[in-house]
């Protein structure tokens, strides 16, 4: 597994502490501590810590293992259930600061793949240290463990045992606590609807991206170009956020290809839904289930 810069592996269940001084000076001390304080007080039920970093910009986080409170919410709104490719002792708890869009310093919390948790660490270090701002980061469960709803409120999160959108019986990413999505208002999923498709001759029998640049589309975003231009044939979740298909201006929170935030994630070793050929999530962040899963 990839080992992220500024922090290093001993054991699982040892302590491990990652200390890149105190919070920078421009923050108001009493507010860094507020939340220092915060985060300490939601992990102070975890039977182990993962890891800590703090960074000189500020940024204070804590990954461990789930928090009682925080497995017996997953259980009674079962994000996690019998069934699941994972079990709950795979998952880890974050707890971290991140700016928001009113520009101050919020509380995040995130359940993630316990191989994620230090990497995860470092890109949320990251995108604090741009100043990346993000609305909203609650459990799932605050929303019954309904992702439309999630991304109603425009809520980031991560683990969630459900489908794949628009496939039933095959499991999402997120299933894996392998994926994020990260302000779902600004940062939408779009694909073409098969029915628009199917009415200019598609059969299946190659992917919509193919399709659409064989119909004189934009080859190297075929999708956004059908869907800029005929929006009503293409599917948007959530579906208030129609009016941030373009991506053509300046949005608090939309992410951009190139762009710092989304390049801590790939740096990390994450692929992102906006670079896809066939529908865009541009929302989403995702890890290859193959490395989650060895050994």
């Amino acid at each position: 597994m990839y080992l992220p810069k500024m922090i290093t592996f001993y054991s699982s269940i040892m302590l491990l502490v990652v200390l890149l001084g105190c919070a920078a000076p421009n923050l108001p001390v009493q507010m860094a501590k507020d939340a220092e304080q915060q985060i300490l007080a939601r992990t102070s039920g975890a039977r182990n810590i993962i890891g800590v970093l703090q960074t000189t910009e500020g940024f204070y986080g804590i990954a461990t293992t789930l928090p009682l409170a925080v497995e017996e919410q997953m259980l009674r709104k079962q994000s996690w259930h019998q069934g699941c490719p994972v079990e709950l002792s795979d998952l880890s708890y974050l707890a971290l600061t991140h700016w928001g869009f009113d520009g101050q310093i919020k509380i995040g919390e995130l359940v993630v793949h316990r191989k994620l948790a230090v990497s995860l660490l470092n890109v949320f270090a990251e995108l604090y240290a741009v100043h990346y701002p993000i609305e909203k980061m609650e459990l799932i469960e605050n929303y019954n463990a309904n992702d439309d709803l999630s991304m109603q409120a425009n809520n980031s999160s991560a683990f969630n045992c459900r489908d794949i959108t628009g496939k039933l019986g095959v499991f999402s990413k997120h299933s894996y606590g392998g994926a994020i999505d990260i302000n779902p208002l600004q940062n939408p999923y779009i694909v073409p609807k098969s029915s628009a498709l199917q009415a200019l001759g598609w059969d299946a029998s190659t992917g919509k991206g193919d399709f659409l640049r064989r119909h004189g589309y934009d080859r190297t975003a075929p999708v956004l170009s059908f869907c800029r231009a005929q929006p009503e044939d293409c599917l948007v979740l959530p579906t208030a956020a129609r009016e941030y298909i373009a991506r053509n201006r300046e949005v608090t929170g939309c992410l951009q290809a190139g762009s710092a935030a989304v390049n801590a994630f790939i740096d990390q070793g994450f692929d992102w839904g906006g670079n896809w050929l066939n529908l865009l999530d541009y929302q989403h962040f995702e890890y290859a289930n193959a490395q989650l899963l060895s050994e």
